[in-house]
């Protein structure tokens, strides 16, 4: 039986001592392929759940934490670029270090392209980074999607509503809108903020909007 493969992002020279024999040995290891990614490449890598006692302690809990954020991005959009294309809507993940966009869709005779930014999260509550706080005539052509991403089913499901409560979930939005639901929330916080330290919030702190803000755009992929 063939070892599954699961990608593991070399940031620093303990990840990158994976390719050494002796761990090399526990996997099939391909030493051309690499898969491009802001800051460095990503190698194959066994389960985390199959690397020796070493191997585990050089990644450390934070290289962990980074690897599943890694496979929760990819995930949501690799989702995204699928139920776009289920919709018969042509889109594709794109890849490297500097992405204008996570994915990019299109019409059939390919006279009009959007950027489609992607955040993903398993929680209730999504960070935006800073490029939603800005709009501009630029931003025209670019929509966000947001993806609540529960645990997979592990096992067949129950009945409809447990099948239901595995699946992603898709939250359509305007550049413009995403910019007015972290605005309104924004400042709700700021107004939280005040009545409790008696001064004004400074900075944009993490831009993020939550399940609540967004609720209202899930599945409006008639944009």
């Amino acid at each position: 039986m063939v070892t599954p493969f699961a990608v593991a992002p070399v940031c620093d020279r303990r990840l990158s001592r994976l390719t050494e024999p002796r761990y090399r040995s526990k996997w099939r290891y391909n030493e051309n392929l690499s898969i491009p990614r802001s800051g460095g490449c990503l190698v194959l890598a066994p389960p985390p759940g199959e690397l020796g006692g070493s191997a585990k302690q050089e990644l450390g809990p934070t290289h962990m934490a980074q690897e599943d954020k890694v496979f929760l991005n990819l995930a949501g959009e690799f989702a995204v670029a699928s139920e776009l294309n289920r919709r018969r809507v042509l889109a594709s993940v794109t890849y490297g270090a500097s992405k204008s966009a996570d994915v990019f869709a299109m019409n059939r005779d390919m006279t009009k392209i959007v950027r489609i930014e992607v955040k993903t999260t398993d929680k209730r509550k999504w960070p935006i980074g800073e490029k939603a706080t800005r709009v501009s005539p630029q931003s025209s052509d670019v929509f966000w999607v947001l993806v609540q991403l529960p645990a997979p089913l592990d096992a067949p499901a129950q009945d409809e509503s447990h099948r239901g409560a595995h699946s992603p979930r898709y939250f359509v939005l305007s550049a413009q809108e995403i910019y007015e639901v972290w605005r309104k929330e924004a400042d709700e916080y700021g107004k939280g903020y005040f009545s409790r330290h008696g001064r004004k919030f400074e900075g944009l702190g993490v831009p993020n909007v939550s399940l609540n803000g967004v609720v209202a755009f899930e599945s409006r992929w008639e944009k």
